[in-house]
């Protein structure tokens, strides 16, 4: 029997046994069990408590990530890149990446995610350019396919805070420079290792959105 909204006073009922049920959106029901006695008045309170979350064993997602690459040059090219020409100074870049992973989650404090990325690496550089190609600055675009592997750690309970590390086996899919005007494009992809192995390390916070939908924002 619906008996309505608490808080409910002066309600008058035979004496007895009685099981109620106090139920509200948004959070764990609760039943108990009490005893009316005659001719006298019971209180009865009870605190409920936000669901528990079950985290999901596995999962799957995408990501979009913005990214600040500077890439640096090994000692000893004395600034010579790509055999295309000399590097005078190089600066920072804004680039961009994308990945459809799985996130396997084996225990509420670690979990593993793999996938497949599509990332582009490189900056801006001034280069005084050799044989026929003009001098002046241009970007280096190289664009990569990896797997990357994470292992995360949730070290806070109850909180879906973690910190993360990986390795991320790439192969180089294209690879030029192209000058920021627009005039020029060089393929350089012969001059460079089609393989490269990244390391990752990060941090991130997982924000429930949904039933079995999260919203996750990392650093890496």
């Amino acid at each position: 029997v619906d008996i309505g909204n608490t808080p409910i006073e002066d309600l008058n009922i035979a004496p007895g046994e009685y099981t109620i049920r106090v139920e509200k959106t948004g959070y764990v029901g609760d039943t108990i069990s009490t005893i009316i006695k005659p001719a006298d008045k019971t209180y009865i309170a009870v605190t409920l408590l936000p669901p528990v979350r079950e985290i999901p064993r596995t999962g799957f997602g995408f990501e979009a990530g913005v990214s600040l690459v500077s890439l640096s040059y090994p000692d000893g090219t004395g600034g010579d890149f790509a055999n295309v020409g000399t590097i005078e100074s190089v600066s920072s870049d804004i680039r961009f990446n994308g990945s459809v992973f799985i996130h396997i989650n084996p225990h509420e404090k670690f979990a593993l995610q793999t996938g497949l990325r599509l990332s582009s690496q490189g900056n801006k550089a001034e280069y005084t350019m050799y044989g026929d190609h003009e001098s002046g600055e241009y970007r280096s675009n190289l664009w990569y396919l990896s797997v990357p592997i994470l292992f995360k750690h949730y070290p806070l309970r109850g909180t879906r805070f973690f910190v993360c590390a990986g390795l991320e086996p790439a192969y180089l899919l294209k690879a030029s420079l192209s000058s920021t005007e627009g005039s020029e494009s060089i393929d350089i992809i012969e001059d460079l290792e089609r393989t490269q192995f990244f390391m990752d390390l990060g941090l991130g916070f997982e924000s429930y959105i949904g039933e079995r939908t999260s919203l996750m924002i990392s650093l890496y």
